[in-house]
């Protein structure tokens, strides 16, 4: 996608609509055929759309691989992340980043394998047996089990408009949380490919209802809202209602809300 839209100029948009395009011709190809989807880079985010949509057409996806990309969309899929062991801009590890609480919730039983060198550098021929080694692994892991029967959240009011870094405070009715259960709250921006997230633990249950608090993006701008029922050590639990459930909601400024 670099060579087709400028990097700063590359939005979540972009990735969906050129994924949508794939999994439309892919889909009568496939059919019943398993299959495993995966991307290098920003290669990764776009595959990650193209999962999605092959998963919401009942294709069988058996996994899922991503290379050196950790913004990627919420998946019921057993996922693997791969990085190189000198990829200063890329690793997580090594910009004192925990992606793993994410990847928890994000994902069926993530793994992460380190390849080595650095970045753009695991397609020669000194390192490339290393890269398919890593992708025959991930290849013969299990299929994740299918997403839970669970209730899905049902949230009641949401703003239309918060300003930056709001404390927001969601209800939502009635739902079968269980011990251990939490809320992925992930926010997309218009104008970005780089999605905030956070998790919501749920402290107690409750049969009459709870009360969902989380904090608002630091930028301002455009964004839509999903809220993603997870659990820990099981990733997405009603993902098929969560990822066809969206929120716009406006993100201004704290100056011009005190103005």
């Amino acid at each position: 996608m670099n060579t087709v839209i400028r990097r700063e100029s590359l939005t979540t948009w972009h990735n969906r609509t050129l994924a949508a395009s794939y999994a439309n011709d892919l889909a009568s190809y496939l059919r019943d055929r398993p299959c495993t989807v995966g991307g290098n880079c920003q290669g990764a985010a776009i595959a990650g759309e193209l999962a999605r949509n092959l998963v919401l057409k009942a294709i069988n996806v058996q996994g899922f691989i991503a290379m050196e990309w950790i913004e990627v969309p919420a998946l019921p899929l057993q996922a693997t992340l791969l990085f190189g062991a000198e990829s200063k801009d890329y690793n997580p590890f090594l910009r004192n980043i925990d992606p793993w609480p994410a990847w928890n919730r994000l994902f069926v039983n993530p793994t992460c394998r380190i390849l080595p060198g650095g970045h753009g550098t695991y397609f020669r021929p000194d390192t490339i047996s290393a890269l398919a080694g890593e992708v025959r692994h991930a290849l013969a892991l299990p299929k994740a089990p299918a997403v839970s029967d669970r209730s899905a959240l049902a949230p009641e009011t949401v703003p239309q408009t918060v300003a930056t870094r709001q404390r927001i405070t969601i209800s939502i009715k009635c739902a079968e949380l269980q011990a251990g259960d939490d809320v992925l709250a992930v926010w997309e921006c218009d104008a970005s490919v780089l999605p905030h997230l956070e998790v919501i633990a749920i402290a107690k249950t409750s049969t009459s209802g709870q009360l969902l608090e989380f904090r608002a993006p630091a930028i301002a701008g455009r964004w839509t809202l999903q809220l993603f029922l997870t659990n820990p050590l099981h990733g997405p639990l009603t993902w098929n209602v969560d990822t066809l459930r969206e929120y716009r909601i406006t993100v201004v400024d704290e100056q011009d809300t005190t103005a």
